[in-house]
């Protein structure tokens, strides 16, 4: 059996280039003046951290907002999320956001209706079911490899792409009855509704009717419309269908009862199920994607192991429930990107009562900062914090990480119920287009980055295809 399929390739640290840097904005020394902190919140919450951020595990923030406690100590984070985790709850910016971008869907329901929702929707996400989806992925991705190959020279937007493929998967897989819409099309109305609802406003802050809109999404009006119209034309098809083997998770959810009422479930709330699996549902491993594919572009000797791993390791019949395991180049890449590119950047919670964290007592009512973007890149909890070493998320030293130092679904009870579906998919669909074609950066602009729920680009990553073989 070849040495590849036993143990992880491993660099030639003496002849590998040094570490590549990839785009962050670069943190302030002080804290920013009213206005800087207000345009940064509005427009780029990204700027709102300082150096200091990235080197204390507990930050007190005195801001015109109020104050609040920046948490990246992981023993802290433990405590808030997992063991007292019932003192914390989402503050109210963040359930303005959730709510505004995925209703009253499982990402955003509370006590008894979360509890509910997950419970019916936990087994379409149970490891079994997740690797009966390997085929599904697989072929999305097959698919993928000869659209890119017929596309050619022509450079197009990775992100868009990617959010296409992961469209896709979530069709294949939660909605095997199709969704009634080319992927393109959908992928372009989710990035439009991202834009339109996933930034703060100015009401936010204020504290106004969250009905009323702001600017961003009076424009983006049309594109959450065509948000609310799928999920209900699914939902009609479904209810008139009736419960069949392929009417993926929406079946459990239409049959429903309520256990005190025993009152179905809401036609909104399965409407915005149906709209969050497909948006949010695509945009994690979309995002985790198309970074990944532009990091490996910038570092040809990490993309020429992931190449060998995936030429050894991946048979004419692709990624199977056999290989997907021992693809740890692969995933390393894929976790690395996380890190450096959580698709979470941001968790907020409140305190209930009052508790004493890092040996201060602080009042109910705290509001509590835990943010993956800062966490991932903290300077005591990772060494050289800002590049991108993927090897440190290989087999035997994966395991030196602190738990609670790595969050890129979450953690504790609310932890990310997708968490494995995205993680089959990113390393299916990265394993095959590596496999077959080489990624190409079609545009020597500075890449800069704008936090909209997830990470994105600004201007967008153009890239090309070359095919690896003949």
């Amino acid at each position: 059996m070849p040495a590849a399929l036993d143990a992880p390739m491993r660099l030639d640290e003496s002849a590998a280039p040094a570490p590549y840097r990839p785009p962050m904005p670069t943190p302030a020394n002080q804290p920013l003046p009213p206005w800087r902190l207000l345009w940064a919140v509005l427009f780029n919450p990204l700027h709102v951290w300082r150096a200091q951020h990235f080197e204390d595990p507990l930050v007190v923030e005195r801001t015109p907002m109020g104050t609040r406690l920046v948490i990246s100590d992981p023993a802290l984070i433990k405590w808030i999320l997992v063991d007292n985790h019932q003192n914390y709850v989402r503050d109210n910016l963040q359930r303005r956001l959730l709510h505004r971008v995925t209703g009253q869907s499982l990402f955003s329901a509370q006590g008894e209706a979360w509890q509910l929702q997950r419970k019916l929707l936990a087994p379409h996400f149970a490891a079994k079911s997740v690797e009966t989806y390997l085929p599904a992925m697989a072929s999305v991705a097959d698919a993928a490899v000869g659209r890119l190959r017929r596309q050619g020279d022509t450079p197009f937007d990775i992100r868009q792409e990617m959010w296409r493929l992961s469209v896709e998967v979530i069709e294949r897989t939660l909605f095997p009855d199709g969704i009634g819409e080319s992927a393109a099309d959908i992928a372009a109305n989710l990035n439009h509704f991202a834009h339109a609802y996933g930034h703060v406003e100015m009401g936010d802050l204020l504290g106004l009717p969250a009905a009323i809109p702001g600017l961003r999404r009076l424009i983006g009006w049309r594109a959450g419309q065509r948000v609310r119209q799928r999920a209900r034309r699914l939902l009609a098809a479904a209810k008139a269908a009736g419960p069949t083997p392929r009417s993926g998770f929406l079946s459990p959810l239409i049959a429903a009862r309520h256990p005190s009422t025993g009152a179905p479930l809401d036609d909104r709330i399965i409407e915005d199920n149906i709209s969050a699996m497909i948006g949010a549902g695509s945009d994690t491993a979309s995002v985790a994607l198309a970074w990944s594919l532009f990091l490996l572009a910038q570092v040809p000797h990490v993309r020429a192991l992931v190449e060998a791993e995936v030429d050894t390791l991946l048979t004419p019949a692709g990624v199977t429930a056999d290989n997907l395991g021992k693809l740890v180049w692969t995933r390393a890449v894929i976790e690395e990107t996380m890190r450096l590119y959580p698709p979470a950047p941001m968790i907020g919670r409140v305190s209930l009562k009052d508790d004493v964290l890092g040996g201060r007592p602080y009042p109910a009512g705290t509001t509590i900062l835990i943010a993956p973007w800062v966490l991932h890149r903290h300077r005591r909890l990772w060494r050289d914090a800002d590049l991108f070493i993927p090897e440190r998320f290989l087999p035997g030293q994966r395991e030196q990480i602190p738990r609670y130092a790595y969050l890129p679904f979450g953690a504790g009870p609310r932890i990310c119920l997708g968490m494995g579906l995205a993680m089959q998919e990113a390393v299916t669909l990265l394993a095959t287009l590596v496999k077959e074609l080489r990624f190409e950066c079609a545009d020597a602009h500075p890449v800069h980055l704008r936090h909209c729920m997830t990470l994105h680009a600004d201007p967008a990553i153009r890239m090309r295809v070359r095919a690896r073989h003949a």
